[in-house]
């Protein structure tokens, strides 16, 4: 598993002052060592020293420790608000051959500047935030949707068995706004969790935790059982297609370099294989 220093190892050490909009401002928490690393998610950034703005997905993080993140003493960020903060942007790495990149634009928080009041906030921001809520945010079965036009989805936030997920939609093939199938099968897939559960731990087991055994830091360590292996991992994103396909997104319990664990169903509930992506 990574340490805290080699998971800070991977920003840059200069920091520079930024000031973003946070679309999601709790977007899950990770636990390395005795600390938690939070993270929000933003889709514009503005440069405070020459006002430039630029729209794109990205995430903050911030490192607290396990005792302040168990008693809420860290900084909370809400959703659609606008912040600035001194950060240490993430060095990109290759993927490794065959493996495609999933990393987002990423920012280690160092600290905290302000947190803005709309009557303050940089105009150009103010503008952005008022389109970005007007004509991309809806409500579909009580859930907030971000619509991603370019990328032809929904994006979203749903709680599944106690935890965070995000969830994307994707639109139906002859619609710019509706995501009929998609949900619809959103809504099988959460009355049937078991089954799937049971499916993708045998197609990871399969799949990856030969290697995992393989590559151990430790040779006299016992070999991850299949239980063991699935405690490590949790379920971080859905992604449903129009064609009725979906694919459930894990983290790795940091087991492979922080990659992306895939288990994909067709429309049929069938599985129909496995994926990482780094």
């Amino acid at each position: 598993m990574k340490t805290i220093d080699e998971y800070r190892a991977g920003f840059c050490d200069e920091e520079k002052e930024i000031v973003v909009y946070i679309s999601k401002g709790f977007a899950g928490a990770e636990m390395l060592q005795d600390c938690y690393v939070v993270k929000s998610v933003f889709v514009a950034m503005m440069d405070p020293q020459d006002g430039k703005l630029t729209e794109f997905d990205g995430r903050i993080e911030q490192v607290v420790s396990k005792d302040e993140y168990e008693q809420g003493k860290f900084i909370t960020i809400e959703d659609n608000m606008i912040v600035k903060l001194a950060a240490s942007e993430f060095i990109r790495e290759e993927p490794a051959p065959g493996a495609s990149s999933s990393i987002k634009n990423r920012y280690l928080v160092r600290r905290f500047i302000t947190s803005y009041k709309l009557a303050i906030a940089p105009e150009k921001l103010l503008e952005f935030r008022d389109m970005f809520l007007d004509e991309n945010m809806c409500a579909i079965d009580g859930i907030n949707y971000h619509l991603n036009r370019a990328e032809r989805r929904y994006k979203g936030v749903v709680l599944i068995r106690g935890c965070n997920v995000e969830v994307k939609l994707c639109l139906d093939e002859d619609s710019d706004s509706e995501a009929t199938t998609a949900n619809a099968r959103l809504h099988h897939v959460l009355e049937n969790m078991d089954r799937f559960a049971l499916a993708i731990k045998t197609g990871f087991t399969k799949e990856f935790l030969t290697e995992v055994n393989r590559w151990k830091e430790d040779e006299d360590d016992p070999d991850l059982s299949p239980d063991g292996f699935m405690e490590m991992i949790f379920l971080k994103r859905l992604v449903f297609d129009a064609d009725g396909s979906v694919e459930f997104h894990y983290t790795d319990g940091d087991l492979f370099a922080g990659a992306t664990l895939i288990a994909k169903f067709d429309g049929n509930d069938l599985f129909v294989g496995c994926d990482i992506k780094e």
